[in-house]
This record gives structure tokens, C-alpha cells and sequence, in this order.
């Protein structure tokens, strides 16, 4: 009885030491900061995805906010992030998106396949910020304020409760 308790418990030691997780380090994921889909009304690519992401970096402060902007052009958004992998370095982590932005012309055609794909993904919290974009999501992602500390960080202040609150921005 001691030895198959003894063989259990280097089995049990033997797999907790072989065990593994998919962690990825930090340096080797580009955080998506914001995303906006624009619709082109091409018919063979009517999406326009366009992803703000963050560069982790050891400092924070005013002008070190590092932040890169990718787009492309896709039949649907599930592949227009597919195809945006190859464009970065690094691999594409959403846990940290909470602003979705979506161009005025996506709002008047459709919102079906956009709110179904973000439906669809694990990584996408359930408190982000869904916004309509005018004149289109991709101009507002490009927008570089000079006092962002943190990529991303104008649009959180600027929906959530955090930052300064203004009868300008209305948040439904």
C-alpha cells in the first residue's frame, strides 16, 4: 500500500513539474489598446480594422505613451485580425481592449457581424466602451494627444468616470 501511495505521489510530482502553461512574457505581446471598424463598401473587402496597440515599456510618463497603429481591408473583421498578426512582431493580446469603435457608415449599414465577432471572443471584457465613430473610427485611432501617458488612456478618460467630466461627451 505505501509503494503504489509512494508511486502516486511522484506521479502527481512528476506532473506538476512537466506541466506547462501558454503564458506569453510581456515583451512579446503588443496589448490592443482600441480598436475601430469602418465599413468601405467595397464588396470583396467592406471592413477597414483598424487596431491602436500599446508597446510596453519600463518608464510611464507625459510624450512615453508608445503606441502603433496597423489597419487592413478584409472581407470580415475575424480575418482582418487574422491578417494583422503577420504585420506585428509580436502576438495580438485583446485582454486589455475596452474601447470599440465603429464608423458612422458601419452604424447606418449594419452592426450584425461586428457585435457577433466581439460576442464570439473570450478575450473581450464584457466592460469595454462600444462608441460610434465620426467621420470614421480609423481618424479617431490615429489621433496622438500630446498628454496621453498611456496609449490608449484619452479614450478611457474620456468614456469612463475616471477623467474629467464635460456636458461634451455624453456616455449612454
Amino acid at each position: 500500500m505505501r509503494r503504489i501511495a509512494a508511486a502516486l505521489l511522484l506521479l502527481a510530482g512528476m506532473a506538476l513539474v512537466c506541466a506547462g502553461c501558454g503564458f506569453k512574457n510581456l515583451d512579446k505581446r503588443f496589448f490592443v489598446m482600441a480598436m475601430g471598424v469602418d465599413w468601405t463598401g467595397k464588396p470583396d473587402n467592406p471592413y477597414l480594422v483598424t487596431l491602436r496597440l500599446a508597446i510596453p515599456a519600463a518608464k510611464i510618463g507625459e510624450r512615453l505613451a508608445e503606441s502603433q497603429v496597423e489597419r487592413v481591408e478584409s472581407p470580415s473583421i475575424a480575418e482582418a485580425v487574422r491578417s494583422l498578426k503577420p504585420h506585428v512582431d509580436k502576438e495580438l493580446d485583446f485582454g486589455q481592449c475596452r474601447v470599440f469603435l465603429f464608423g458612422d457608415r458601419l452604424v447606418k449599414h449594419s452592426m450584425e457581424e461586428p457585435l457577433n465577432w466581439m460576442g464570439r471572443r473570450r478575450d473581450i471584457q464584457l466592460i469595454s466602451y462600444a462608441a460610434a465613430a465620426e467621420p470614421s473610427a480609423a481618424k479617431l485611432l490615429e489621433a496622438d494627444p500630446t498628454t496621453e501617458r498611456i496609449a490608449g488612456n484619452a479614450f478611457f478618460l474620456t468614456f469612463g468616470k475616471e477623467g474629467t467630466v464635460s456636458p461634451y461627451t455624453v456616455t449612454e
